[in-house]
């Protein structure tokens, strides 16, 4: 475990999934286990047998926090 997720956002997560549905773009605002705040996009699609239950999920996590820190910055200005 390299990152402090909130659990009830990982199970709104798995229930989203295991209804079929998926994640597209979702931000995550989130620290490291050093403390080092980190922001992420996150995209996430289920998989399912052939029979049509869940059988788990494939999850892609994009830092985005040098773009986040950037967008913090020019919002300074205006």
């Amino acid at each position: 475990q390299f990152l402090q997720i909130d659990r009830a956002l990982l199970e709104q997560l798995l229930d989203q999934l295991k209804c079929g549905r998926r994640v597209e773009a979702m931000e995550l605002h989130t620290s490291s286990l050093q403390g080092k705040n980190l922001d992420f996009q996150l995209y996430a699609a289920p998989w399912f047998e052939e029979n049509g239950s869940y059988c788990g999920s494939s999850i892609t996590l994009h830092n985005i926090t040098e773009r986040k820190e950037a967008e913090r910055r020019v919002a300074e200005f205006y």
